[in-house]
C-alpha cells in the first residue's frame, strides 16, 4: 500500500489538523510552501484556535481579521484571562479580572461596594484593542490615578503578571486634581473612616507604577452540601468596621468525606489583617449547642462555651440564634435561626500588623451563601 503524503491530504483533514496545533507551530508549517500558507491563513483557523485556546467567540467582519487580531493581541492577552490578587499594594491587595468582549481585551478591578449582599463594583482598569492602520494592539488607560498611554506587561512562566506604567502625570503641584482623584477614590472605597481612608488613598497613590499579581486560586462554590461538608467554599464580603467592606475566601478542610474545619483567608485587607492573612478559622468538626438564654450577652456565650456541649452537624437542623444585647453588629442580622454554629477563633491585631494574636469566636452559619463570626473579646459580630 503507498504511503499518503500529509500534503496529499484533502484540504478539510488537514484543517482539522491544523486546529490541534500551537500557534507556533502553525507558523512553522505556514511557510513550507504556498499551500500550507493558504491553509493556515484560513480564518476558521484562528477562529477556531480563539475559541479552544481562550474559549473566545470571535467572527469575520468588516475590517476585522479573526486570525490578525488572535495573532497581534490574543496571544499576548490571552494567557492573562481570569483572576488575579495584587501583591504589591501593601495591606490591601485587590482583584483584577482580565476577559474578552467586543473586539477588546478588557482589565477591570473588582471591588465590594458598601452592600455586602451585592455585586462586586466592576471599575474599568485597561483595554487593549487592535488598531485598524497598523494592526498593532493599542492599550488605553481608563483610571485617573494611573492616566497614561504608556503601559508594558510581563507575564512570567510562573504565572506572575506585572503590569508597568510609566511617564505618568504628577498632580503634586495641581491642588484641583488632587481632589478630583480623591473624590474619584471616595466614590467605591467603603472605609468608615477618614483616616484609614486617606492612608489607604495615599498607599493606593504610590503604588501606581507597577501592578504585580498572582492568580486568584477561585474556591468551587458548586460543591453540594451534606451533613459532612455543611458549609461552602467561596468568596465572602464582610464589614471590618472603619476599615470598610473587604473580601474574604472561606476554605474548607476535609478528611475523605468529612469536614474538619474552615479557615477565613483575607483577600483584600487593612493595616491591622493584611491580605493573605487568617481572618478565623473554625475549630473541630462538631456543633455548639449554646441555649437561647445563655445568647442573650457574650458573658453567657463564653460560658456556654466553657461547657462544650457539641453535637455532630445534622443536615437540616435548626438552631435559635439571637445577637448578644452587649455586642455591636457591623451590618443589621435578621437571622433568628442558623443551621450550625462552632467554636472559633479569630485574628486581631495592632496598627501595621503589630502584636498579632487569636481570640475566642464563633461561626454561625445561616444559609450557604450567609454566615457570622462573632468577635468575643471585641462585643462586635461581622456579617459575611
Amino acid at each position: 500500500m503507498d504511503q499518503i503524503e500529509l500534503l496529499d491530504l484533502p484540504s478539510e483533514v488537514f484543517l482539522n489538523i491544523l486546529s490541534f496545533l500551537n500557534p507556533l507551530d502553525l507558523c512553522s508549517i505556514r511557510i513550507i510552501n504556498v499551500f500550507c500558507k493558504d491553509l493556515c491563513d484560513k480564518e476558521s483557523v484562528w477562529i477556531s484556535k480563539a475559541k479552544s485556546d481562550y474559549k473566545v467567540k470571535i467572527k469575520v467582519e468588516e475590517s476585522f481579521s479573526p486570525r490578525i487580531f488572535y495573532q497581534h493581541v490574543l496571544h499576548k492577552f490571552g494567557p492573562m484571562f481570569g483572576l488575579w490578587q495584587r501583591q504589591n499594594l501593601k495591606f490591601y491587595s485587590g482583584i483584577l479580572r482580565v476577559f474578552y468582549e467586543d473586539k477588546t481585551v478588557v482589565f477591570e478591578n473588582l471591588v465590594p461596594t458598601q452592600d455586602i449582599y451585592s455585586d462586586l463594583e466592576r471599575l474599568k482598569f485597561l483595554t487593549v484593542t487592535m488598531m485598524t492602520e497598523n494592526k498593532k494592539p493599542m492599550v488605553t488607560s481608563h483610571d485617573k490615578m494611573t492616566s497614561t498611554q504608556n503601559v508594558k506587561f510581563s507575564l512570567t512562566p510562573g504565572a506572575n503578571l506585572d503590569i508597568i506604567n510609566s511617564n505618568m502625570k504628577d498632580y503634586i503641584t495641581s491642588p484641583s486634581e488632587w481632589r478630583e482623584l480623591l473624590e474619584e477614590f471616595k466614590s467605591w472605597d467603603t472605609s468608615q473612616d477618614t483616616e484609614l481612608a486617606l492612608m489607604k488613598f495615599v498607599s493606593l497613590y504610590h503604588s501606581r507604577t507597577i501592578f504585580s499579581y498572582l492568580p486568584l486560586n477561585w474556591s468551587n462554590r458548586f460543591l453540594t452540601t451534606t451533613a459532612s461538608c455543611p458549609i461552602k467554599p467561596g468568596l465572602f464580603k464582610g464589614s471590618y468596621g472603619g476599615h470598610g467592606v473587604e473580601l474574604v475566601q472561606l476554605q474548607i478542610h476535609m478528611f475523605g468525606s468529612t469536614m474538619l474545619g474552615a479557615t477565613g483567608v483575607k483577600i483584600t485587607g487593612d493595616p491591622n489583617v493584611p491580605f493573605n492573612e487568617v481572618t478565623f478559622r473554625i475549630l473541630g468538626e462538631d456543633c455548639l449547642n449554646i441555649p437561647e438564654d445563655l445568647q442573650g450577652t457574650v458573658r453567657g456565650v463564653r460560658t456556654a462555651m466553657m461547657e462544650k456541649e457539641t453535637a455532630p452537624f445534622r443536615e437540616n437542623q435548626v438552631q435559635s440564634f439571637r445577637v448578644p444585647m452587649d455586642m455591636s453588629e457591623r451590618v443589621p442580622i435578621r437571622w433568628t435561626t442558623c443551621k450550625g454554629r462552632w467554636a472559633a477563633e479569630a485574628q486581631i491585631a495592632s496598627h501595621m500588623f503589630q502584636d498579632p494574636q487569636l481570640i475566642e469566636a464563633n461561626f454561625i452559619l445561616f444559609s450557604e451563601d450567609e454566615f457570622a463570626v462573632m468577635f468575643l473579646d471585641l462585643n462586635s459580630v461581622s456579617l459575611f
